[in-house]
């Protein structure tokens, strides 16, 4: 998509220099950048997450929810699962977990 911007001049600079390091154009260097930068701020800190009757609430990015978004948070909630019941085990006396 073609659309007019205003990019400070040594960011333009900066992209060029990229673009012939790379073989692309400025408008491909600055728009994979910017994907970057808006991935980053999309990831979500599962930790943080509020939780309601068991469910956790998403906070309001301003961004749609992908299946990808979902995917991640899932993996993410299972890890913390892990590590949680791992400490646990590790707290318990040796032989405690015997019946």
């Amino acid at each position: 998509m073609r659309t007019t911007l205003d990019i400070d001049d040594d960011v333009l600079e900066a992209a060029k220099e990229i673009g012939r390091a790379e073989n692309k154009t400025a408008g491909q260097v600055l728009s994979s950048l910017a994907r970057k930068g808006l991935n980053e701020r999309a990831h979500i800190d599962v930790s943080k997450l509020e939780r309601r009757n068991g469910f956790l609430i998403l906070p309001r990015t301003g961004r749609v929810i992908t299946n990808e978004m979902i995917d991640k948070i899932k993996e993410e909630i299972e890890l913390e699962e892990v590590e949680a019941a791992n400490a646990l085990r590790r707290q318990r006396p040796s032989g405690a977990d015997r019946s």
